[in-house]
């Protein structure tokens, strides 16, 4: 099944649109269900890291590995390979949305009394960096607690490359390699 899409000229910012209405920006895409087709997941990338949505592979600019013939782009652990889920809202709405003008993925789930925006980018001026947030709003005065799930599989290893754990610094942590 493929999933409907339409544009969506408010940039994904609520309250949501009807996804049968078309917007004035042609470069951002929303629809309110995931391909079923991973292969069909989209990419993000600002031309030095890249990675797909939802997916285990980043991939760095200049780092290969194999020999003559064999070489082939580095596969490393993608750290924003995290899925948002939102517990116990009956009228849940969710949207993804692709804005190829910022190079942003988000992914909202809203319902009449919150809403949680999740946010993944590969960063345009800080080129090293690929980033993800998540933004928690109320829509109603209720003191009742929001449980918003962030699931990963991530893992320092790589087919490609020997992860090493790197020193603790300021309370962060890091994985890298050298290469030859």
């Amino acid at each position: 099944m493929i999933p409907s899409a339409s544009w969506n000229s408010s940039h994904c910012s609520l309250p949501l649109l009807d996804m049968a209405v078309v917007g004035e920006d042609p470069a951002v895409f929303t629809t309110d269900t995931l391909p079923s087709d991973a292969r069909l997941l989209p990419t993000l990338t600002n031309a030095y890291l890249g990675t797909r949505v939802y997916r285990d592979i980043l991939h760095v600019n200049g780092v290969y590995n194999g020999a003559v013939g064999e070489t082939h782009r580095a596969d490393l652990p993608s750290p924003v390979n995290v899925k948002m889920d939102v517990e116990g809202a009956d009228d849940l709405r969710e949207t993804f949305c692709l804005d190829t003008r910022t190079g942003t993925y988000i992914h909202t789930a809203q319902c009449s009394e919150h809403s949680a925006t999740h946010r993944i980018y590969a960063h345009r001026s800080l080129i090293h960096l690929l980033a993800f947030s998540v933004t928690i709003a109320r829509s109603a005065p209720e003191a009742k607690p929001i449980k918003v799930n962030l699931h990963t599989q991530f893992k320092p290893e790589s087919p490609d490359l020997d992860l090493q754990k790197g020193p603790d610094f300021l309370g962060a942590q890091y994985a890298g390699s050298t290469t030859s």
